[in-house]
């Protein structure tokens, strides 16, 4: 198994929320949004990194970015 470190930004222009943290996640998934379930009540301290997410329309962010992070 190969893993990669990503880094995933959101802004939620409603609430002016701005969210990074990096994650571990499968190469071949890099792709794969429905991998995310990203909560609009989300806060930096309940960010949860693992794996098992579903994606969840209801997020409403203005943009989530990501990418793999340059070592």
């Amino acid at each position: 198994m190969i893993f990669s470190k990503l880094f995933i930004q959101l802004v939620n222009p409603k609430k002016k929320l701005k969210i990074s943290t990096e994650i571990l996640w499968y190469k071949k998934n890099i792709l794969n949004l429905t991998a995310f379930n990203i909560h609009s009540n989300l806060t930096q301290q309940t960010i949860n990194t693992t794996l098992d997410f579903s994606f969840n329309q209801n997020a409403k962010f203005e943009k989530l970015e990501i990418f793999e992070k340059k070592h």
